[in-house]
């Protein structure tokens, strides 16, 4: 009989298979105080703009009319203090949130204070929006709904596919449609009156009723290959066209003062087309155990046209000042990042980073009164562009289970320059944050925890704000008298735009008696700044 041979000893190795953290558990985890929306709740209430989603999240508020959409705020601070990502990037210029569908959302991040991946243009805090990736799976999603506005119906419609690209890649379109119908009417009640004395100078109430139709397509796209091994590339690809049409009309009537009063009614038209175009590319590879290197670079385009007409008559009809402006603006804007992440360990996570980006902006203004052109002092183009280099190093650590602490330092150097004017204008700014971050779990069946930051934020002045043509008044329009009831006729850029060192060029080449306003403000009743820009 032949003898039994024993059997060979097979090794099992051990596999955990673990499922994701919820959005409570990761929460809690991290050391930065942040709130995530995960895919869940974003979907249990059905909202049909990422807008509505924004209103419900705690600490956000978003400005504007009740129901429509507006500026998104964090904290109770104004516009333009709150920073707002897609996928970890800043957005693009003419790209708005309510163009993205809640279903392309996978979650939301909300960060009160600032760390050094993220960046530091974050008073108020800083809202991550993070995109789904394709589904491997082939289907087809069509959403079509209608909400009501002031009477007007607001139809809206989104269509979303998901095919596999061999067995590696998987593709994701995007495609909605909407329309938006909107009538406002307000009425402004105006007070003019002289420092030293009692008396008013003048009294004024504007009634003002104003039709809008907006229509807008948007059309994304995700194109994502795993590479084995932890390596991924995806490309995304996002167009946008955005048209509006506007009509209005006004009235106003003076009870107190003896200047007479501009105009008795008021007619304007107008409208507008923009469009966006971006393509974005992320690469990750992974680097020997424990590391990761990550690059993500993307660029687009932003054009606006708009044009529209301003007609004045006086009590009896007559026709006294007409107003046509032509506006024009290219935006043009690219952005490099990398990411180098190596983890030591299960409690040792240092990340480091670069950042570049590029911004370019034209801007060409047309103001005609009574077929004046009244802003030719100030020639035709305007171009400004912005470079922003930045350098980031963090470290995450965990002393113990109970105790996590976060370190990092980020440097930012932003250059502008312009060309207007003939004469070249350069500015450089830099800044350095240091970012520190302590959590302590004092009791964690009860998730009781204790928190700790110091931090450093800045904000600093966009393209939009800067390279900013004057506005001219309606009420008091060139060539008009300069009198204590009615200041300064040529208007007034916005408070960044003052402290530009282009604008302040440009401002010092005009005659002294518009630079100045014979001791008078340049700023008409009907042009006040923002409060919350101004004290900024």
């Amino acid at each position: 009989a032949l003898a039994r041979r024993p059997a060979a000893s097979a090794e099992l190795m051990r596999v955990d298979i673990t499922g994701a953290a919820s959005t409570t558990t990761a929460r809690r985890q991290s050391t930065a105080a942040k709130i995530i929306i995960g895919r869940e709740a974003i979907e249990q209430l059905g909202d049909s703009s990422l807008i509505e989603v924004l209103k419900r999240l705690p600490s956000v508020t978003i400005g504007g009319r009740p129901g429509r959409g507006g500026s998104i705020r964090m904290r109770g601070m104004g516009w333009g203090y709150t920073q707002i990502l897609i996928d970890g990037e800043r957005m693009p210029p003419g790209f708005a949130l309510d163009q993205l569908d809640p279903d392309q959302v996978e979650r939301i991040e909300i960060l009160r204070s600032p760390n050094a991946e993220t960046g530091t243009r974050a008073i108020s805090g800083t809202i991550n929006i993070v995109l789904r990736e394709p589904l491997r799976r082939r289907g087809d999603d069509l959403r079509i709904a209608l909400g009501i506005d002031g009477g007007r119906p607001q139809p809206s419609l989104s269509w979303t596919r998901n095919v596999a690209l061999g067995a590696t890649g998987t593709a994701g379109l995007s495609l909605s449609a909407t329309r938006t119908e909107q009538t406002t009417d307000t009425r402004t009640d105006a007070t003019t009156t002289q420092l030293g004395t009692l008396g008013v100078l003048q009294q004024r109430a504007f009634v003002a009723h104003r039709q809008e139709q907006r229509d807008g397509l948007t059309l994304n796209g995700r194109l994502q290959w795993r590479l084995g091994d932890g390596d991924q590339l995806t490309l995304q690809p996002v167009w946008v066209l955005s048209r509006s049409q506007r009509e209005g009309q006004g009235s106003m009537a003076q009870t107190v003062g003896t200047e007479p009063a501009p105009y008795a009614t008021s007619q304007s038209a107008g409208r507008s087309e923009s469009n966006t175009a971006r393509l974005s590319a992320f690469w990750r590879t992974r680097l020997g155990e424990g590391g990761r290197l990550e690059l993500r670079g993307s660029g687009g385009t932003f054009a606006l046209d708009s044009a529209g007409q301003l007609d004045q008559f006086d009590a009896v009809g007559q026709p006294g000042l007409t107003q046509l402006t032509s506006t024009r603006i290219r935006d043009r804007s690219a952005s490099l990042n990398g990411k180098l992440f190596h983890a030591l360990g299960e409690s040792h996570k240092p990340v480091g980073g670069l950042e570049a980006e590029h911004l370019q902006r034209q801007e060409r203004l047309q103001n005609q009164l009574n077929g004046v052109d009244a802003l030719a002092d100030f020639g035709g183009d305007v171009q400004a562009s912005s470079q922003r280099l930045a350098l980031y190093a963090q470290d995450e650590r965990d002393p113990s289970p109970q105790v996590s602490a976060y370190a990092g330092l980020r440097w930012e150097a932003i250059t502008t320059r312009s060309s207007s004017g003939g004469v070249p204008v350069r500015n450089l700014g830099q800044v350095v944050t240091p970012l520190l971050h302590a959590v302590w779990r004092l009791d964690a069946a009860k998730r009781v925890q204790l928190r700790a930051s110091l931090t450093k934020s800045y904000r600093a002045a966009t393209l939009q704000n800067l390279v900013s043509l004057p506005s001219l008044s309606t009420l008091n329009p060139v060539p008009g008298s300069n009198t204590a009831s009615r200041p300064g006729p040529r208007g007034q850029p916005r408070p960044e735009a003052r402290a530009g060192a282009w604008v302040r060029h440009r401002l010092r080449a005009l005659p002294a008696e518009q630079r100045l306003g014979l001791g008078q403000p340049l700023l008409s009743t009907d042009q006040r700044p923002d409060p919350q820009r101004e004290r900024a």
